[in-house]
């Protein structure tokens, strides 16, 4: 199977029931890969196979079309495009770093570097 990420939930839990268990560690590993590049737009080309979180996989950027050989792990780390260095979401992200940080922009913005100091202060505690 060359790509995982188009199965269903219940047909990759199928799926991985009808592999070896020593491979199921990287299947697990390639799809959760291959929903972080769908979430940023990328796409598959035909020459893709992954092999293993080192060994670099070709994607299509969907900014400027270019063929980006990347490292399956630095996708997770920095999906940005070396050519263009774009790395942008298509869909809506439920991270809750990300809405923290908007809110401490925010917060920045409209009430100064006191307020941000003490809700840094609050958050660490």
């Amino acid at each position: 199977m060359k790509t995982l990420y188009q199965l269903s939930d219940s047909d990759f839990e199928q799926y991985l029931l009808s592999i070896k268990p020593i491979v199921r560690r990287s299947a697990k590993s390639q799809r959760e890969i291959e929903q972080v590049a769908i979430e940023f737009g990328y796409q598959f080309t035909d020459s893709y196979h992954y092999q293993n979180q080192t060994t670099k996989v070709s994607l299509l950027c969907p900014s400027c079309n270019h063929i980006v050989f990347k490292q399956p792990r630095s996708i997770l780390t920095n999906p940005a495009c070396p050519s263009c260095k774009v790395a942008t979401k298509t869909k809506p992200s439920n991270n809750k770093a990300t809405n923290r940080s908007i809110r401490l922009d925010d917060l920045i913005s409209t009430q100064g570097s006191k307020k941000l100091a003490k809700a840094i202060r609050d958050s660490k505690t």
